[in-house]
C-alpha cells in the first residue's frame, strides 16, 4: 500500500487546471465537498480532494497500480495542493500535471494578448516522461 504525500504546487486557477488535466487525457470527478481517495486496492484513504482523478484512468494512460490522485484548495495560499501516492510520484505523474498545467497557463495568455499559438500536441505530453513544451508565438496585428 503507497502512502499518500501533500505536494505544494503553484497551480492557481481552477479553469486551466481542468484544461492542463483533459490535455492529459484526465477528467476529474468535481465535488462541491471534498471526497475521499481511494488507493490501488480501491481501499477509502483519510485523505481528501475536491478534484479527484479516478485512479482507473492513471492506470490506463500512465500506470497499473496506481491510487486516486486529488487537489484541494488552499485557502492560506491561494493555490491548489495536490495529493499524491508515492508509487505515482515516482512515475512523474506530478511533474506531468505541474507541465501540462503551466503549457495551459502560457497558451492561455499568450491568445489573450491575440498571439496564435503552436504547441506540441496532447499525445506526446502522455507519452513522454519528460515534457518537452515549445510554444511558438506569433502576433496578429
Amino acid at each position: 500500500m503507497s502512502a499518500y504525500k501533500l505536494i505544494k504546487c503553484s497551480i492557481k486557477d481552477f479553469d486551466s487546471l481542468i484544461k492542463a488535466l483533459a490535455d492529459l487525457g484526465l477528467k476529474p470527478n468535481i465535488h462541491d465537498e471534498p471526497q475521499k481517495l481511494r488507493g490501488f486496492l480501491n481501499d477509502e484513504r483519510e485523505q481528501l480532494a475536491q478534484i479527484i482523478i479516478p485512479k482507473e484512468q492513471l492506470n490506463k494512460l500512465f500506470t497499473k497500480a496506481s491510487n486516486d490522485l486529488g487537489f484541494t484548495f488552499n485557502e492560506e495560499t491561494g493555490q491548489y495542493d495536490m495529493i499524491c501516492s508515492e508509487y505515482d510520484d515516482k512515475l512523474n505523474i506530478p511533474g506531468r500535471i505541474k507541465q501540462a498545467y503551466a503549457k495551459a497557463v502560457i497558451e492561455e495568455a499568450l491568445e489573450s494578448q491575440y498571439f496564435s499559438v503552436e504547441s506540441n500536441d496532447n499525445e506526446e505530453l502522455r507519452q513522454r516522461k519528460q515534457i518537452k513544451v515549445q510554444i511558438v508565438g506569433k502576433k496578429f496585428i
